[in-house]
């Protein structure tokens, strides 16, 4: 036991750790809290990816303050200076839960819309209509009544809460984000338009994914 002294002047310093770890800044980095995971393996977790300094003081940290007893388990998206108080709120929380997909190249639309509703918990009528979204292919001018070919192949991490809308607007986002201006060039010198392009790419992926080896 520590003694009532001990104890505030171990908070003190704790709470001055904390405060001087700075301001969170750049890209949200993610960290995975295992299911039936203590603190002190949170804390190992963080560490490995640079959240916090020194385990030891986090930890005795999360004791003092009683953040300890009750963390979430789950993938976090946690910025680079977050102060350790917003570290443990989260994880107690469960702020900042995301749920994470990868699509391997070559995937249909078929193969995706399972995978996002089991990701997102949500029905696959949700996804499906996601898929169909109006706005979305009149926008990027296709022709298909889905959005086939243009779901860019990639790992996500969409945090908890997020509709199936909302998923899919973000990974056709990065497929616009990776279209390069030159290519437009190239399709009109080859007679073709982009719906044009996407579609071979696609049928290429997909050749390319069946006899690649497992």
């Amino acid at each position: 036991m520590f003694r009532a002294d001990s104890r505030v002047a171990l908070v003190a310093v704790c709470a001055l750790v904390a405060a001087c770890s700075g301001q969170p800044h750049g890209a949200a980095t993610r960290v995975i809290i295992p299911r039936g995971a203590s603190f002190a393996q949170a804390a190992d977790s963080l560490a490995r990816t640079g959240l916090i300094g020194s385990t030891r003081m986090f930890r005795l940290y999360g004791r003092v303050t009683g953040g300890d007893r009750n963390i979430k388990p789950g993938t976090y998206l946690l910025r680079h200076g977050t102060p350790w108080k917003d570290i443990v709120s989260a994880l107690n929380g469960g702020h900042g839960l995301v749920n994470t997909m990868t699509i391997p190249e070559g995937y249909t639309l078929s193969q995706i819309t399972p995978l996002l509703a089991r990701t997102l918990k949500v029905p696959m009528d949700s996804v499906q209509a996601a898929v169909r979204d109006t706005a979305l292919l009149a926008r990027l001018d296709i022709p298909n009544p889905t959005l086939e070919g243009y779901v860019f192949p990639d790992t996500y991490a969409f945090p908890v809460g997020t509709t199936a809308r909302q998923a899919v607007r973000e990974m056709v986002y990065s497929f616009e984000r990776r279209w390069k201006p030159e290519w437009d060039s190239s399709i009109v010198d080859l007679k073709i338009n982009r719906n044009d392009l996407v579609t071979m790419a696609s049928i290429v992926e997909r050749l390319m994914a069946s006899t690649s080896p497992r």
